[in-house]
């Protein structure tokens, strides 16, 4: 065997190592679009839920918080402005503010986070779950997900369970353009 043979050989079994190697580390989710719902677990003191509308090929977001049924607030970003808005409907009247940052993503934190290997939801308990960990000093939170699609199912802060993703949905149609309308004149956002 002549040696351009032999490190033919060898790059061939470093790269199926290397490629074996990169199929054990999942990646965090990161659908072009997507409506998803972070709601109460049961028997949880949470009574907000969280609804997530993204379509990341218009780059539109929006978050609707509701408490009991209720709409609370509201959070729009819109990419191509590079702008952002915060609706709290429990001032009278509703306030509005206008930022320059993107509010209303809740996965986007997934491209970042740090993997912290497998372990078991909450809700149901025999499902293996993928963790993120965001940890700062005085907490942790941790976003898990199924081993098999990466679809999100529960946030755990400081190992408690927070939320529970429901009503995951993923495709080119999910999300229509008016959902991304913002619900009051521009001009008294301030």
């Amino acid at each position: 065997m002549t040696n351009k043979h032999i490190i033919i050989k060898t790059l061939i079994i470093f790269s199926l190592i290397y490629q074996t190697l990169l199929i054990q580390v999942p990646t965090p989710p990161n659908p072009q679009q997507f409506t998803i719902t972070a709601g109460k677990p049961e028997h949880a003191p949470q009574i907000e839920v969280t609804t997530n509308y993204v379509d990341r090929y218009a780059d539109l977001f929006r978050i609707d918080v509701t408490n009991e049924g209720r709409l609370t607030e509201q959070a729009f970003y819109y990419g191509g402005k590079k702008s952002g808005y915060l609706i709290y409907y429990d001032d009278n009247p509703p306030r509005c503010t206008k930022t320059s940052e993107n509010d209303a993503d809740m996965l986007a934190e997934w491209q970042i986070l740090s993997y912290a290997g497998k372990t078991k939801s909450i809700t149901p308990p025999h499902i293996e779950c993928n963790m993120w960990n965001k940890t700062v000093q005085s907490w942790t939170w941790s976003y898990l997900a199924s081993v098999k699609d990466n679809t999100p199912i529960e946030i755990l802060d400081n190992s408690v369970l927070i939320s529970v993703f429901r009503n995951y949905t993923v495709g080119p149609s999910v999300v229509p353009k008016s959902v991304f309308n913002l619900p009051v004149p521009e001009s008294r956002c301030k």
